[in-house]
């Protein structure tokens, strides 16, 4: 499996934040795919999903399935 980079990874979280803040709802995966010019969906949830056991993003309590988790800005690592 490929390592995950920390840039692109610190980049999905702070795109979330931003959407959010814009949109007042989080993105969708295709979403953070287009802006962040990331090569698949399947590439933004390895992200996500690593930012969620990290504990920088958490899962919306809805039960979507279609959105990207919403951001804990106080938990965003910055290198």
């Amino acid at each position: 499996m490929r390592v995950l980079d920390e840039e692109t990874m610190n980049r999905v979280a702070e795109y979330n934040i931003r959407y959010q803040r814009e949109h007042g709802r989080s993105p969708s995966f295709r979403n953070v795919m287009h802006a962040l010019g990331l090569g698949s969906l399947a590439t933004v949830q390895r992200y996500v999903r690593a930012l969620e056991r990290r504990g920088s993003l958490e899962f919306e309590k809805d039960g979507s399935h279609s959105t990207a988790p919403f951001p804990i800005e106080r938990r965003i690592h910055h290198c």
